[in-house]
């Protein structure tokens, strides 16, 4: 969907969930979005900057349902998650499901000096790991939330089942991720699920807002496995001079600060990363065509972390 119509029909749905006529004091711009997902700032006279985040095609209302509730618990608990107004569930309004969200003003950490960014990354996840999941479990379990929904301990098992029924030639890794994966770990931490500085508000030595949510509730393991993934596999693919030893020392920085806090299982951030590489390797085959996918260097630097840390080979299809 072109500008013109995004920003006719997303008046009308604002003006229908609050019965007012909106007038636009800043018209819908993009911003950094992800690989699966479109984001538009606005402004409407009289009200906040919000955000608009359109999700693919093939995300379905479900999950911006229960992205508001995240949102709402997240906040209750008093982590730094924007606000969430409205969702939209009906993908004939924008083209796909949406949320309108609450803006944070301040800078991306991806502004400040390298040395800054990875300490603050460190630092701030491991004290997010850190933080009690007793109430917010049970808070999601109030607004009607199924634990199979933000348990890892119940929704990765169905993913890696799915997974090795869509994808048989992959079944050696699959199993070896059954095996290795802290799927039933007691440790249950808050995950983002995609914590990196261009997910990070910070102002003042601090951080002032965390965006883009891909909340679970797992093994820390799972999300450091996640920005290792993109710091060590992603990045040194997609980034100009961004090389593989630059992504090493970051890579070092990132986990020193991070274990200034809260000490690593190494065993179960590998066997995460291992599933980080399979998850991108298999959107790299899908036909996408975004920065990651169209990586001419992608599949292979991924198949080959696969391999080194599983001591398994990859059969491709075409083999």
């Amino acid at each position: 969907m072109t500008s013109q119509p995004i920003n006719k029909e997303l008046l009308k749905f604002i003006h229908e969930q609050t019965g007012r006529t909106m007038i636009y004091e800043q018209e819908p711009t993009p911003l950094l979005g992800g690989i699966d997902a479109a984001t538009y700032r606005f402004k409407l006279r009289g009200m906040d900057t919000m955000v608009l985040r359109l999700l693919g095609k093939d995300r379905s209302a479900e999950e911006v349902k229960r992205f508001r509730i995240h949102s709402r618990v997240l906040i209750h608990a008093n982590i730094k998650a924007p606000k969430v107004y409205w969702v939209g569930e009906d993908k004939l309004v924008l083209g796909g499901v949406f949320i309108i969200m609450e803006f944070f003003p301040d800078p991306l950490l991806a502004e400040q000096p390298k040395d800054i960014q990875l300490k603050t990354l460190g630092e701030s996840h491991a004290e997010m790991h850190n933080l009690s999941t007793t109430q917010i479990i049970s808070e999601l379990k109030k607004q009607g939330l199924n634990e199979k929904h933000f348990m890892a301990t119940l929704s990765i098992p169905i993913i890696l089942d799915t997974a090795h029924r869509d994808h048989p030639w992959l079944s050696n890794i699959f199993n070896w991720l059954q095996n290795n994966l802290p799927i039933n770990s007691a440790h249950a931490s808050i995950n983002h699920g995609d914590y990196h500085p261009k997910n990070i508000m910070y102002a003042s030595e601090h951080v002032t807002g965390i965006i883009d949510w891909n909340f679970f509730i797992g093994d820390p393991a799972f999300d450091v496995g996640h920005t290792i993934t993109l710091i060590m596999d992603i990045g040194p693919n997609i980034g100009d001079g961004y090389t593989l030893d630059i992504a090493s020392q970051c890579n070092e920085q990132y986990q020193d600060a991070y274990q200034s806090t809260r000490s690593i299982n190494e065993n179960a951030v590998s066997a995460c990363r291992v599933s980080e590489c399979t998850r991108f390797l298999l959107h790299c085959l899908s036909g996408k065509k975004d920065i990651i996918a169209s990586s001419p260097t992608m599949i292979k630097s991924l198949a080959t972390t696969i391999e080194n840390i599983t001591n398994l080979e990859i059969a491709f299809p075409d083999q």
